[in-house]
């Protein structure tokens, strides 16, 4: 079978483009038609296969990335502010000093739990001393490492049969 016959001549007379991905070659018969020149049928200007195989290495690529990425939190304290009428002072304060926060910024009359990493815990404990704070993680990294151990609760033993 003629693969160029009953196509239209633009069809047949493609010439080779920068994306195409896949061709296939059209008999000379067919080219007879486009007056003598080589002529190629483009199957596929954009065959997918390829490129969600490509997308698809480079996300397991990025994940093993991000899984070899570990962060330590070792040293960290996590305090909790009674905000009072202060939350523009505390925002500002973490903006300052770069420290994040759980459960989003502080609002008056309400609580704020701040994250404080090693380097900086001296001087945030100096600039909110006039605040009721409560420290609910003296180290952050040995609160998460003693919440990875399973304990025996009291009461449970082995099943005995």
């Amino acid at each position: 079978m003629d693969r160029g016959a009953g196509l239209p001549a633009a069809a047949t007379c493609r010439t080779r483009a920068v994306f195409i991905v896949q061709e296939t070659y059209i008999p000379a018969a067919a080219a007879a038609e486009c007056g003598g020149r080589e002529c190629y049928e483009v199957a596929h200007i954009f065959n997918m296969k390829p490129l969600a195989a490509l997308a698809g290495l480079v996300a397991l690529a990025e994940g093993a990335t991000l899984a070899e990425r570990k962060v330590s939190y070792d040293g960290y304290q996590v305090v909790r502010v009674e905000v009072g009428d202060q939350a523009p002072r505390l925002n500002r304060l973490v903006a300052d000093l770069g420290l994040s926060t759980w459960m989003g910024g502080a609002k008056d009359g309400g609580l704020a739990d701040i994250v404080i990493p090693p380097d900086r815990v001296s001087e945030f404990h100096s600039r909110v001393a006039d605040l009721d704070t409560t420290t609910m993680h003296e180290d952050l990294g040995a609160s998460m490492a003693e919440e990875r151990v399973f304990h025996n609760y009291a009461g449970s033993s082995p099943r005995r049969e």
